[in-house]
C-alpha cells in the first residue's frame, strides 16, 4: 500500500517531481500533461482502492 501510494504520489501535482521532468522532458505545459495522466491517475486510485478494501489480494 505504501508503494502504491508514494508512486502515486510521484506523479500527482503539487509535489509530482516526475510530473515535471516529464514535461519539461517532453517541453508541453504540466496542464497538457496532467489532462493526458487523467487515465492513469484513474487506474492507479482504483488499484490502491483494491489493495485497501479486498484484503485477499495483499494477503498470501
Amino acid at each position: 500500500m505504501m508503494v502504491v501510494n508514494l508512486s502515486i504520489g510521484l506523479y500527482t501535482p503539487p509535489v509530482g517531481t516526475t510530473l515535471f521532468i516529464s514535461a519539461g522532458i517532453a517541453r508541453v505545459g504540466i496542464g497538457e500533461t496532467v489532462r493526458a495522466l487523467v487515465p492513469f491517475y484513474l487506474v492507479a486510485l482504483f488499484v490502491l482502492m483494491l489493495i485497501s478494501y479486498v484484503p485477499a489480494l495483499t494477503i498470501y
